[in-house]
């Protein structure tokens, strides 16, 4: 990849990133009143998404592969896991994460549908 393909991969991305980040402060203050609007500022979520940022440019922009790589480094498997089946916080769990192309689940325990 040459320089030039690597610098538009990069502004492409900033493009996505701030519109995305410019959704995200939208939404956050449709249900704000005086005390709580604006209450993250852009800066708040860029250094938020850094790390996402980070896993999709390494992953080539592919959505699969990143969300699979973050679903991956946030251990949230193994967290459930241990709280449901080692310390026996709940008889069983289920979580259903992702967006309209991509998502996951999850289930631990006994289930709604095993009971």
């Amino acid at each position: 990849m040459s320089d030039v393909e690597a610098a538009q991969k990069v502004y492409e991305t900033y493009l996505t990133v701030d519109n995305f980040i410019k959704t995200l402060m939208e939404n956050e203050n449709l249900g704000a009143n005086e005390y709580t609007f604006d209450l993250k500022n852009k800066k708040d979520y860029e250094n938020l998404l850094k790390p996402v940022i980070k896993i999709y440019l390494d992953n080539d922009r592919d959505i699969k592969k990143s969300f699979e790589a973050i679903f991956e480094q946030s251990k949230i498997s193994e967290l459930l896991k241990k709280f449901i089946l080692d310390n026996k916080m709940a008889p069983g769990a289920g979580d259903s994460s992702g967006y309209e192309k991509t998502s996951g689940n999850i289930i631990f325990g006994k289930s709604a549908g095993s009971c």
